[in-house]
């Protein structure tokens, strides 16, 4: 049984969307963190038409982290999804990822390819280059590619908890974890990744808050590297995918919208930080 986990805020545009490509899984769990529009009543609507079962659960506003969490501490099914309410699964994923497990069950994590959706366009995801099959993170560090959980389908009993004191790269340590265990690797595109005027991800006005974040998501998935099989080159392919890819990116387009006048304070401090691990040199 397979449980899709849905985190919502504001999302009543998009959430209905979601759930329509979510309905093939057995459960669905929706928390909502502390939304201020009609997600409720999209959501409670949806469910009425559709005649299926939606765990509806409210928190006051306290991030996608702590909503992630409320959702797996309320899964009971053996295995776990996550949705964000502004994305949708690709059609058959359920039924696909059921499959999978039947034929690969000796693992505990099962990664699928991703896809920008942009205007109804579907733009494939370059860096994301991983071959299908068995493997591990330390055969694979490519796998921290897909460091979000989208794109994945997780047996719920080795999960850990996000990270709920940051908000910027909340899910790094929490990936890192669940790809520390067995894992298969499927070829098919299974999440599309909506990209949209007033994403998140283009919203770059809090510039200082997301670099003091992505420094304590930083240390703390070096010191689950530190211990792990061929450490010093996950270390450099984090380092690459972190430093050179995310916080670079941050970066160059806070530089370009109204920033706090610390910001570049915080980027010395960023580097300083940086060079006291292992770091890619090109970053």
């Amino acid at each position: 049984m397979i449980t899709v986990i849905i985190p919502v805020y504001n999302a009543e545009a998009t959430i209905t969307r979601a759930l329509d490509s979510a309905r093939a899984a057995d459960h669905i769990i929706c928390v909502d963190d502390g939304s201020t529009d009609k997600s409720r009543e999209q959501i409670k609507l949806w469910q009425h038409q559709n005649n299926k079962q939606v765990i509806y659960i409210h928190q006051d506003n306290q991030g996608a982290a702590k909503a992630r969490n409320k959702g797996i501490i309320s899964a009971t099914s053996d295995y776990v999804m996550f949705l964000d309410s502004d994305d949708s699964l690709a059609e058959g994923v359920i039924e696909h990822f059921k499959q999978l497990v039947q034929k690969q069950p000796a693992h505990d994590v099962y990664v699928g390819h991703m896809q920008h959706m942009k205007s109804n366009k579907l733009i494939p995801i370059n860096s994301h280059t991983y071959t299908s099959g068995s493997t591990t993170l330390s055969r694979s560090p490519e796998l921290m590619q897909s460091i979000g959980p989208g794109a994945k389908l997780y047996r719920r009993d080795i999960l850990p908890q996000f990270d709920e004191d940051i908000t910027f790269c909340e899910e790094h340590v929490f990936n890192i974890k669940c790809l520390m265990n067995r894992v298969f690797v499927t070829d098919k595109v299974v999440y599309y990744y909506h990209i949209s005027k007033g994403s998140i991800t283009q919203s770059y006005h809090n510039g200082s808050d997301y670099l003091k974040d992505a420094i304590k998501a930083r240390q703390r998935v070096f010191d689950l590297l530190a211990i792990s099989q061929n450490s010093q080159e996950l270390m450099q392919y984090y380092s690459y995918r972190m430093d050179e890819l995310i916080v670079s990116y941050l970066i160059k387009h806070v530089l370009r919208v109204d920033h706090d006048e610390n910001f570049i304070e915080d980027v010395i401090r960023y580097i300083e930080e940086m060079r006291t691990n292992t770091y890619n040199n090109q970053s």
